[in-house]
């Protein structure tokens, strides 16, 4: 692979666009307020979505309008579930799994080919990774209608997973100009700020009126809820939004920016430890330790140790970081709940991979259902039936290992150090600001996602989109960096 230097560019937005879609958002929150809190997230969301969209499809042609309504609409379709037997029915499945986004891909992918658009399967070490997992999947998925699976277990597990690679190629295929690249970080941008800003007003203004005065319902009551419905789901999100956010804000030259990019990661990070969520409070914090010691070098140590400590004297006392700590602490009856109920989990997965290391039981193989509130271990052993569910134990790692083998989970870890590698490779040579940032937020938030798939399974999460939406923005922007031939 042959290195270019990139051109400089300038990218001038027009302030009437700027104008309208403040105007929007504020008219939104407005009307929200007027209205129940539901309906405040749900409008919300809806004005400003439509907001960004109208903007994009002023700035880009159809086909980025439908790939940022198709992002939007997987990390947002819970906004829009409906009562009734149609409510039932869209509650009873994942809309990201049905038919209605094969079609929308394929008909993306026909009219970038329709526009003589280059589709094409380059011969690197990143596509010659997602190739050999491809292959490996695809065999496990012959191999789980052998074993005599369930063919709709076995179907909607498969497409959990090959969603995102196709989602890749087609982010790859339609970023193809450099004006394009930078808007699609804009978006990222814009839905971060939304995000982080009404996250804090729901926490401080709506708390949760349906959970009472127990242990469970006070801590249910107290985490952020935000527009994403489930907080694990926000907390996902957040995992590959901060990293990348911290980018850019250490490599911004101009004072506002960097004083807006700053401001905006500190948002996000108070949202993050709002969510309660141990797994991501642990790999943010990772991340951004090695981002920090890339960046800064030895100045790092001392920030982050003074960042720690002022974390622990402010919050410590609090719920929120006696729950993040309760990893290690054990804490209150609750999380020694969650705690256990891991514990029996992993060693339930462990078990099965013993059983079958090299192909595993097979998607949609039968796993353990929902925990409830248990005495102590032996209770929660007798109180659980297996029932017939994809996605759910927490751990990514140990799912795949158990489901498709370990072959198949060295292909996917390979995979994700293949892209570190690359990522970091071309941040090294690239001087660009813009090229720069993404590479190095890609490198974050593939940092994030490497630990948290360790102890949690984020492919049943909607916003794991986010993060492969980010992934493939970094691989575009690796590409712009080598020249890569056929």
């Amino acid at each position: 692979m042959e290195l270019i230097v990139p051109a400089r560019y300038s990218f001038k937005s027009e302030r009437v666009l700027v104008i309208f879609v403040i105007l929007i958002i504020a008219f939104a929150i407005f009307y929200g307020f007027l209205t129940t809190q539901t309906t405040l997230r749900k409008n919300i969301v809806i004005f400003c979505v439509m907001a960004y969209l109208g903007y994009a499809v002023y700035k880009l042609d159809v086909f980025d309008f439908l790939l940022l309504f198709l992002i939007v609409f997987l990390v947002f379709h819970k906004m829009f579930y409906c009562k009734g037997f149609l409510g039932k029915t869209l509650r009873g499945i994942r809309l990201e799994n049905t038919l209605l986004f094969w079609p929308l891909l394929l008909f993306m992918f026909l009219g970038d080919s329709a526009l003589n658009r280059k589709w094409k399967i380059y011969r690197t070490p990143v596509d010659k990774w997602i190739m050999l997992f491809l292959v490996s999947f695809t065999m496990s998925v012959i191999y789980s209608f052998f074993v005599g699976n369930h063919w709709v277990n076995i179907l909607r597990d498969s497409f959990a997973y090959v969603r995102f690679v196709f989602l890749i190629y087609v982010v790859i295929c339609v970023i193809d100009r450099r004006s394009k690249f930078e808007s699609f970080n804009k978006f990222i941008f814009i839905l971060a700020a939304f995000c982080g800003v009404y996250g804090l007003i729901e926490y401080i203004f709506f708390p949760d009126p349906r959970y009472g005065t127990s242990e469970l319902g006070l801590f249910l009551r107290t985490r952020i809820r935000t527009i994403f419905y489930y907080t694990n789901d926000y907390a996902g999100y957040l995992d590959s939004t901060i990293p990348f956010i911290f980018a850019f804000a250490t490599f911004s030259k101009e004072k506002s920016r960097k004083t807006l990019f700053w401001v905006l990661l500190l948002l996000l990070y108070i949202n993050m430890i709002l969510t309660f969520s141990r797994a991501s409070f642990l790999t943010v914090n990772f991340a951004l330790f090695i981002m920090a010691l890339i960046r800064y070098k030895k100045r790092a140590i001392w920030i982050l140790t003074l960042f720690i400590i002022l974390i622990a004297i402010i919050g410590l006392n609090t719920p929120v970081m006696k729950r993040q700590i309760s990893v290690f602490t054990g804490g209150s009856l609750l999380e020694q709940q969650s705690n256990l109920f891991r514990v029996y989990e992993y060693s339930h997965l462990i078990q099965g991979i013993v059983e079958k290391p090299i192909l595993g039981a097979g998607l949609g193989s039968r796993t353990m259902g929902r925990y409830a509130p248990f005495k102590d271990l032996g209770h929660f052993k007798r109180s659980y039936r297996p029932v017939m569910n994809v996605y759910h134990h927490h751990s990514l790692v140990l799912d795949v290992a158990g489901r498709m083998g370990l072959p198949v989970m060295a292909t996917m870890s390979m995979l994700c150090l293949t892209l570190l590698y690359a990522f970091y490779k071309a941040f090294k040579f690239t001087e660009e600001y813009e090229m720069r940032a993404t590479l190095f937020g890609a490198i974050g938030a593939i940092l994030s996602f490497m630990p948290h798939m360790i102890v949690d399974n984020l492919i049943d999460k909607n916003t794991f989109i986010y993060f492969i939406f980010i992934i493939s923005i970094g691989i575009v922007a690796w590409r712009y960096v080598y020249k890569v031939e056929d």
